[in-house]
């Protein structure tokens, strides 16, 4: 059974009943994106304005692109993170949009692209409207320990499920014509290198892109078999997005060789850097500390491990009292520095040395420091841990690596599911009178400034009378947070007391999938149960391979916060809602379907039944 209705088609139908309910409805839908832009709007964010390696980093980067500075002065925090969200930033800026209004339009803009992707497969609009509407209102973004934060990790569940509508969009519209596949085509060309260019670690979906562009691809030569310009063409609206990821790319590599003399991306796994860390993460102390799994204390890069490197390395020797210092200060009680710390450690004690003068001078250094530790690998002076690396910027690897970190990924999935760590609260953001009024500039959104930052403000004598409005204006924005924070919370509540019965739901769509591709592998030529397994399996997948890559390499992070893996992890979030609402389209679709099949043989039997002729009482 192929439906496919569209808001056109209805109003069109001359059905005067349809209209008013489709009025109606649409009212509704509208009224419930304006409102959840308002939640999003008026949300309590929080300034993280001392996280000076990540939150800060990106507001200061953002303020430098508005001020048409590219990424400000050359620094060693410079090249360490994706330029997409101070690009957000910068564009929301330059809008006169505030932050939270630009955030909630991108989550409208996003789940609306989402559901029409789906269209081929849930064609009834009353379907794919409340999948919009329970997409746009999942959780997570009434989350302050996943989403209220002025970071990236905001954007990265949305801008993922931006990815997958484009790629979704190609591969369900397989067998429609060139025109139709434009769209999607240029839905990638700008969503993915977004996406790619928000975090370091996006390489988890490109099983998802490479294989739906694989299917699609194999499936016009050999099923469709398109031939020659249509072919091409539709090729080409495939490749558009990774032409446009290699065109973002070099323009990025470009700009930084302007003003940084230096031709990279960033620094983790394109500059002499990166191959110092990696061969750093080799170095075989002969302590074994980084071969016992725990659930603490897990080090990457172990101070003996550095002294040795120090040791053969004369470009490291000349910055030895910067190292033990930025050592001291970014270890732990026990001395140790764990996980990736050691990066940073590193790159304090290099500008301390004063090498991050512009980039090709800190590449040249870290260039001979690569060098001199592979010499020393070479002649023997180090030895090297046998482990699997896949990562310039992570240890290696052991089995008990991989096994123990299973657990931890369907922990972490449960918690995703039941929405643990979707709750708002009210917030007060930290840090100078001077800092808060930058990032309310940048962001063009006020906060609930500490008590500490206004009275800092009063103290002033040219700032009094601002700080006693600002003081008035700080009571009224806290009031306004409130009620926010309460209105999001019940929503949330509503999601988590449904996440069970969603979850069975889920698994029983999800079945339904398989049930349709074998009862009509015959009857249904254009595989649409198949297209719905696929893409379910796939979002799946997905989900739980982005949780698994965080639980593997952010092991050393249990025990310092809960949900660590949750908020590194939180795109999983996005995509189990998305999961639940296509399994509840599943379970439509085939109630739908087998309702069409009993009138088809109810009216078959009648039809039997009056062809049947008509005995006589003689002939019997």
């Amino acid at each position: 059974m192929k439906e496919n209705t569209t808001v056109w088609k209805v109003w069109n139908s001359g059905d005067r009943k349809k209209r008013v309910l489709l009025g109606a409805v649409l009212l509704l839908v509208l009224a419930a994106t304006a409102f959840r832009v308002y939640l999003a709007w008026r949300a309590p964010y929080v300034f993280q304005t001392m996280a000076d390696h990540d939150d800060a980093l990106q507001v200061t980067q953002a303020e430098s692109l508005i001020q048409s500075r590219w990424l400000g002065t050359y620094g060693q925090l410079t090249l360490s993170k994706g330029i997409s969200f101070p690009v957000f930033l910068t564009v929301l800026n330059r809008l006169h949009i505030p932050y939270g209004m630009g955030l909630g339009f991108f989550m409208v803009l996003t789940s609306a692209c989402v559901m029409t992707s789906l269209r081929p497969v849930f064609g009834n609009l009353w379907l794919r409207l409340g999948g919009y509407v329970a997409l746009l209102y999942n959780p997570l973004g009434f989350s302050s320990h996943l989403a209220l934060r002025i970071y990236r990790s905001s954007l990265t569940p949305w801008a993922c499920l931006l990815v997958l509508a484009a790629f979704t969009g190609i591969f369900l519209r397989r067998r429609e014509p060139l025109r139709y596949l434009i769209f999607w085509s240029l839905l990638g060309v700008v969503s993915l290198p977004f996406f790619w260019y928000l975090r370091e670690d996006s390489v988890w979906l490109a099983p998802y892109v490479l294989l739906a562009s694989l299917i699609t691809a194999l499936i016009w030569i050999f099923c469709i078999k398109r031939r020659g310009v249509p072919l091409l063409l539709s090729i080409l609206s495939l490749l558009l997005p990774f032409g446009s990821l290699y065109g973002v790319r070099k323009v990025q590599e470009a700009e930084n060789l302007k003003c940084y003399q230096i031709a990279a991306v960033n620094d983790r796994s394109e500059t002499n850097f990166a191959v110092v860390m990696n061969l750093l993460h080799h170095i075989d102390d002969g302590t074994g500390r980084m071969d016992r799994v725990r659930e603490q204390d897990q080090e990457w890069v172990s101070r003996e491990a550095m002294q040795q490197a120090v040791s053969v390395s004369p470009a490291l020797q000349e910055i030895r009292e910067e190292i033990q210092d930025y050592w001291d200060a970014w270890a732990g009680d026990n001395g140790r520095i764990e996980g990736d710390i050691a990066s940073w450690m590193l790159r304090d004690a290099v500008r301390s040395g004063g090498y991050y003068t512009d980039g090709a001078a800190a590449d040249a250094y870290y260039g001979t420091v690569a060098e001199e530790l592979e010499e020393a690998f070479q002649n023997g002076k180090l030895k090297e841990r046998k482990a699997v690396y896949l990562s310039s910027q992570a240890k290696g690897f052991r089995t008990k690596d991989f096994t123990e970190s299973i657990p931890l990924t369907f922990q972490t999935f449960w918690e995703d599911a039941v929405w643990t760590w979707c709750t708002e609260e009210e917030n007060v953001s930290q840090g100078s009178p001077e800092q808060l009024l930058l990032w309310e500039r940048v962001l063009r959104t006020n906060t609930v400034w500490s008590d500490t930052a206004l009275q800092n403000l009063k103290a002033d004598p040219n700032q009094t009378e601002y700080g006693q409005l600002r003081e008035a204006l700080n009571s009224q924005i806290a009031q306004r947070q409130k009620r926010v924070a309460s209105l999001a919370n019940g929503i949330s509540e509503a999601w988590k007391v449904l996440s069970v019965p969603l979850m069975i739901l889920a698994v029983l769509g999800y079945l339904c999938t398989i049930a349709g591709m074998i009862r009509d592998r015959k009857r249904d030529p254009e595989k649409q149960w198949f297209s719905l397994w696929l893409v379910m399996t796939g979002v799946l997948l997905s989900a739980w391979l982005d949780i698994y890559m965080v639980c593997l390499f952010s092991r050393w992070l249990v025990g310092g916060f809960s949900g660590i893996f949750s908020f590194y992890g939180n795109v999983a979030y996005t995509l189990i809602a998305l999961l639940e609402i296509m399994g509840i389209g599943c379970l439509i679709r085939a109630a739908r379907e087998k309702l069409a099949d009993r009138k088809k043989t109810d009216l078959s039997d009648k039809g039997e039944k009056r062809d049947e002729p008509i005995r006589c009482e003689k002939d019997q």
